[in-house]
């Protein structure tokens, strides 16, 4: 009897358990395969685990703790090892170009300059995106651990509604843009699509896409404006539109990631007044390819500057200490404000946006703001992420006729009035010529923030954005703002002219329109535009960061005097002028007689200019017509003929005009005729003074017309060069160096410490030995002097990203010895940096948007530098961003016209360009002007035979004409001498090792002075000197 009970009471207890258990599963289940398709086939195959792998694997489940509003049964569940509920068992490939988010290249100068033309119209190249799939599968940019969470089922979640505002956007970038939200958004969760048209002209728009989208019978639907309203009011008439539980916005350019929406919509289920913004990749708008938004993996958030600039900043250790998961949503101040998700009750609630921001521009603060103010959060969801094109230079005009130029500066005066309390007078501080604009009737909004019970703004600081205090302190009041007029020229003023960081303030006719020219010093003596402050160097007062490295430095050396009205340097003891030339002229007898009393018995050159003495104080504004040299005398009795020259001196005097004759002026805006023909040939290697002079007389002669020629007067009694070329000695065809190598860098095993490299690529060899070595995964460049056990960083070392003291993969580096910079090839970025090797704590990006490899510069100041992804080298001028194709051009292949992976490169005295083709296993010289090239080592196929090369690096050509070529594959320096057909092995005949007389896929190589070889040795992290053997 007994055994009888006890049995139906087992039963019941087991029956009780199973449907717990049953119960339990189906909450978190979501079918994926019902996820909705644009194609026949479906988007996602779903596998069942293998019974064995489930009995195998006893996954970890722990739940996140959340303080606010914890909901215990809608809580993500970790599942390490084990794919989550939201996540895709397989993803079948797409066929065709940019699957997985790869980039294109157009091939064909008519193919290119349609692409170019689009860019011009939407700022994308819409000829590359028509290339691509409107299915293609975005790259899956999510840490790893993302794909382990589990999320609540879809019948526990809200639905969302997406809303993309567009006016005359491209149509395969826009349209990709929904098939991604459909393809990547389980079914149940997407309750409909809202095109918001903002009053289209293109008929893609108005009458091509409202048939397009019937195909999803009601999914998608097109709402049009009946006039231009601008981006924020039309995504309100979206979330009116709405029918979802919760409404995402996202631009019209972007491409979802696996599994972005069921992370956004659990922060909202769990708290209803989150604000849940998705990390946002980039999506280059030439290329169409996509990349992670943040390489270093350290997650960031936004904050801004007191101006309303939009900053990231790294999260802080208060945060992060809140983490158990690195993958775990973090709180953040603000957004960058393009891509959103809000619950659409809640966002009605804060009164939507307001209705007087209009167009764009600081819609991102005040929802932020007033979201934290009244009693929500914003979150950045770490698994959720979206592609974003930004866009490239758009020429079309996109601003609403009749809308106010200065709308967006009108957004942040209302946010700031409306939200900042008594802190908005430091948004006035840093933009005090907003002061006058009208904002409108506040009192709406500042009514509906007492109704809410909204908390202050320096509750906000205190307790939200608390980083501001270190990060960008309240800006000091504002002693002097507005332009800087000269007194003297008073139709001049100080102009930035647009430079950025290391560039020089200038000077500019006054517009009175503030921008370049709105100046301001504050009680603490910094000088500032915008983000920028002004420090003197030398006798240049030039642009740095008033942040640097996420710390505000001030910079206060400057005080005004209100009586004076004069500025002055207190580090340079100076006030600030311009370039008068009353002041700038020079007495050349005081010249000779300081000359003489030092005592000087070195040789002594100097060269004169004319004094450019305009009596209209106009030569800015003269303008040469019909392209004939502009005759102006710049002096009147250009040098009298009576000259006291020192004796017994090694001397010459070189000035711009005969004795007794005028020098004129030139160009407008431009050196004077003399000074730019100097220029011209004062860098020209192993050019004798008094030939090089011969050389600018014939210039000057040509563009004056016959009017002027320079005037020389020489006492020297020996050559001399402005630019001697040291080359290396002449090395005999029977030369042979010795098969162990020194080890002079490294050589201590892989790693990140000061003596030792992680993966070292390029390197420049000073002319004292020095190595600046590019340390690929340390994510460097090292300076190792001769003799050193250890090195030193000079650029990077700041971890891997993209900020402006950071690299990502630099393969290359060399000097810009005429303005004493590092330039690097910033591989993992895509951008070329110029870094200033005194002190240099950051860099700035020279060139953006290049797949450079090897950087190398000539004896006249041009960069070149190899674009791999493009199979070209390109020579750039100083402050140049396109460049001119130099070789390659003709596609990627492997004609004479063509290259394909061209990496280091190595240019000789006469500006011809020498690159290792690596990807056709040889050597391309290309003579400066030539339009294909020559192979002078390698070119017979990938091998190890003498005829042969195996993936060739570095390069390095010697005065004789024989290159010197890494044969990285076969682990081995091979020297071909000029016009030979093999080459010979000088180093690493021992086959691949870690032994003295041995290389492991050596990397980039030189030789100094003396013909000794150094060579990069890439897995042996090492760098090794093989001496030259004295016959």
């Amino acid at each position: 009897m007994v055994r009888g009970r006890l049995w139906r009471f087992l039963m019941f207890f087991l029956t009780i358990y199973i449907i717990f258990l049953v119960y339990f599963l189906l909450s978190f289940t979501s079918d994926t395969d019902k996820t909705t398709t644009t194609s026949p086939l479906p988007h996602f195959k779903v596998k069942n685990i293998d019974s064995n792998q489930q009995q195998n694997k006893v996954p970890d489940q722990d739940r996140i703790e959340n303080v606010e509003n914890s909901i215990s049964n809608l809580e993500p569940i970790m599942t390490k090892g084990v794919l989550g509920n939201y996540e895709p068992k397989n993803i079948v490939k797409l066929p065709g170009p940019g699957e997985n988010g790869e980039g294109i290249q157009l091939q064909g100068d008519e193919e290119k300059k349609k692409g170019e033309k689009s860019v011009d119209e939407y700022g994308f190249n819409e000829v590359a995106s028509d290339k691509i799939s409107l299915d293609r599968h975005a790259r899956d940019t999510r840490p790893e651990e993302c794909k382990y969470w589990n999320y609540p089922s879809a019948n526990k979640l809200p639905t969302a509604s997406v809303i993309m505002v567009f006016y005359d956007e491209g149509w395969s970038t826009l349209v990709r843009t929904f098939h991604s939200v459909i393809n990547t958004s389980p079914k149940e969760l997407l309750k409909d699509i809202i095109l918001v048209d903002d009053f289209s002209d293109d008929q893609h728009i108005t009458v091509r896409l409202p048939e397009y989208i019937k195909k999803w019978k009601g999914l998608v639907k097109y709402v049009r404006t009946k006039q231009r309203v601008g981006l924020i009011e039309a995504r309100v008439v979206g979330a009116r539109a709405a029918e979802g539980d919760v409404i995402v916005i996202l631009d019209a350019h972007c491409e979802c990631v696996t599994n972005w929406l069921p992370p956004l919509l659990t922060r909202i289920a769990l708290n209803r007044k989150t604000l849940a913004v998705p990390i946002v990749d980039g999506i280059d708008w030439n290329t169409l390819g996509h990349n992670s938004a943040y390489f270093s993996g350290v997650p960031y958030r936004g904050i801004w500057e007191w101006g309303f600039l939009y900053k990231e900043t790294e999260i802080p250790e208060r945060e992060r200490n809140k983490m158990k998961y690195k993958t775990e949503p973090y709180k953040s101040p603000t957004h960058a404000g393009g891509l959103l998700a809000i619950e659409k009750k809640w966002f009605f609630e804060l009164g939507a946006y307001d209705p007087n921001i209009k167009i764009w521009g600081g819609e991102q603060y005040e929802l932020s703001f007033k979201v934290w103010m009244c009693g929500g959060q914003v979150e950045w969801v770490t698994c959720s992420h979206v592609g974003h094109i930004y866009r490239g230079p758009r020429k079309r005009s996109m601003h609403p006729k009749g809308a106010s130029f200065h709308q967006s500066h009108v957004n942040h005066m209302r946010v700031a009035e409306i939200w900042m309390d008594e802190y908005k007078i430091y948004y006035m501080r840093r933009r005090p010529n907003h002061a006058h604009l009208e904002i409108g009737n506040t009192s709406e909004y500042k009514a509906l923030r007492q109704r809410l019970n909204c908390k202050s703004f320096k509750w906000f600081l205190d307790n939200v954005a608390y980083e501001m205090a270190e990060k960008y302190p309240l800006p000091p009041a504002n002693l002097v703002w507005g332009e800087m007029r000269n007194e003297q020229y008073t139709d001049k003023c100080a102009d930035t002219l647009g430079n950025q960081y290391g560039q020089r303030v200038s000077i500019g006719g006054c517009h009175g329109q503030g921008g370049n020219q709105l100046f301001r010093i504050n009680t603490e003596g910094e000088w500032s535009v915008d983000e920028q402050c002004y420090i003197s160097e030398r006798d240049s007062i030039v642009a740095r960061h008033c942040v640097l490295g996420g710390k505000w430095i001030p910079k206060g050396e400057w005080k005004y005097d209100n009586q004076t009205r004069q500025i002055l340097s207190t580090n340079a003891n100076k006030c600030v002028t311009t370039d008068d030339p009353e002041f700038d002229c020079i007495s050349l007898d005081t010249l000779l007689k300081d000359l003489k009393r030092s005592g000087n018995n070195l040789l002594n050159i100097i060269i004169l200019d004319a004094c450019r003495f305009d009596e209209n104080n106009d030569t800015w504004k003269i303008k040469a017509i019909n392209k004939q040299p502009h005759l102006k005398a710049a002096f009147g009795n250009a040098l009298t003929p009576h000259i006291n020259i020192p004796k017994d001196s090694q001397f010459a005097l070189i000035f711009s005009s005969d004795p007794g004759t005028v020098s004129y002026s030139g160009e407008e805006g431009g050196n004077s005729f003399f000074t730019s023909a100097l220029l011209n040939h004062l860098a020209t290697p192993q050019l004798e003074v008094d030939n090089m002079m011969k050389q600018v007389r014939k210039e000057m002669l040509q563009n004056s017309q016959g009017q002027q020629r320079p005037w020389i007067h020489s006492c020297l009694t020996e050559d001399f060069y402005f630019n001697q070329v040291v080359p290396v000695s002449d090395i005999s065809f029977n030369a042979r160096w010795a098969q162990c190598g020194v080890t002079v860098a490294g050589g201590n095993g892989p790693g990140n410490e000061p003596n030792k490299f992680n993966q070292p690529w390029g390197f420049y060899l000073d002319n004292d030995q020095t190595l600046y070595i590019a340390d690929l995964r340390g994510f460097r460049i090292m300076e190792w002097k001769p003799g050193a056990t250890s090195g030193r960083v000079v650029a990077g070392g700041n971890g891997e990203g993209n900020r402006d003291d950071q690299l990502n993969l630099p393969v290359d580096v060399t000097i810009d010895k005429d303005n004493d910079n590092f330039i690097i090839s910033d591989y993992g970025n895509q951008r070329v940096m110029r870094w200033p090797r005194q002190n240099g704590t950051n860099g700035e990006v020279i060139i953006p948007n290049i797949n450079c490899w090897g950087v190398a510069m000539d004896d006249q100041g041009f960069l070149y530098v190899s674009d791999v992804g493009n199979g070209v080298v390109k020579r750039f001028q100083v402050g140049e961003a396109n460049g001119t194709i130099v070789a390659g051009g003709m596609g990627v292949g492997d004609r004479l016209n063509q290259l394909n992976t061209p990496a280091h490169i190595f240019i000789d005295h006469d500006q011809s360009v020498y690159v290792s083709d690596s990807g056709n296993d040889r050597v391309m010289k290309w003579v400066k002007g030539a339009t294909e090239g020559v192979v002078v080592a390698g070119g017979r196929g990938r091998g190890s035979n003498l005829r042969q090369l195996s993936n060739p690096r570095g390069v390095f050509v010697d005065s004789s004409g024989t290159v010197y070529v890494s044969d990285h594959w076969n682990h081995r320096v091979v020297a071909w001498p000029k016009g030979m057909t093999k080459g010979i092995i000088i180093v690493g005949q021992s086959g691949q090792g870690g032994a003295t007389n041995q290389l492991s896929f050596p990397f980039d190589l030189s030789l100094d002075q003396s013909g000794n070889l150094y060579v990069v040795d890439e897995w042996n992290s090492r760098v090794q000197r093989f001496d030259i053997e004295k016959s």
